[in-house]
């Protein structure tokens, strides 16, 4: 995944806000960030309004939120969030794998996006992945961006794209969470050889992360 350096000051608790209506996912959520003493839980609300309001007088480091909430849409809280604590990261559990759901939370560069079926068993370590500066998106979601992308199985690259087509297609398999050397051995290349695509990648988008450089090729309408 990314090369990103950690976000957060190790020396502090990472404070959270869960914004969650199933009270079976609210209590996991809790189990596993109670594991870890840096992690501190401010709150949890099973309404987005509950939330917005928590967030008006709250600072927080990491959004946990769910996007099928009972009163406003989860995407709503995210916005808020992020309006309110640029700096926020925000991890969305969803039970629905929706892309244009996943399509907005790029482009509010959230930093990860997993579906609940795919949870029970990583979320401590994703959990990790996000307070360490990591993206973190479910295998499903990635593979179905790929999968809508590609014709005949070849990725549709418009001509204003400044990434060639063998960094378009790294950065795809980044998306989906391999890593250097996976990437390499997948394509035939060095792990150097791969390190220099995405180097390449962040520098030509201006990007930080892979989340990021996937966000600003959809908002440019350079891949179809």
């Amino acid at each position: 995944m990314s090369n990103k350096m950690p976000e957060f000051n190790s020396n502090k608790q990472v404070r959270l806000l869960i914004v969650e209506d199933d009270l079976f996912f609210t209590n996991l959520y809790k189990s596993e960030i109670e594991k870890n003493a840096s992690l501190c839980l401010l709150s949890s609300s099973e309404t987005g309004e509950d939330a917005i309001t928590f967030l008006e007088n709250n600072s927080i480091d990491i959004l946990i939120c769910d996007l099928n909430l009972p009163d406003i849409r989860g995407i709503e809280v995210i916005s808020k969030a992020k309006a309110l604590h640029p700096q926020v990261e925000v991890l969305v559990i969803t039970g629905v794998g929706d892309q244009t759901d996943f399509y907005e939370c790029l482009n509010l560069e959230v930093k990860g996006f997993i579906q609940k079926d795919e949870l029970r068993a990583n979320f401590g370590n994703i959990l990790n992945s996000i307070k360490e500066g990591y993206a973190a998106i479910s295998p499903t979601i990635a593979k179905a961006l790929i999968q809508k992308n590609r014709q005949n199985e070849q990725l549709q690259i418009k001509a204003n794209n400044p990434l060639t087509k063998r960094e378009l297609e790294v950065l795809m398999e980044m998306a989906i969470g391999l890593s250097v050397k996976q990437i390499a051995r997948k394509f035939s290349l060095s792990p150097y050889t791969v390190s220099g695509y995405t180097k390449s990648i962040y520098r030509k988008l201006k990007v930080r992360s892979n989340t990021q450089a996937i966000s600003e090729i959809k908002k440019m309408g350079w891949l179809n």
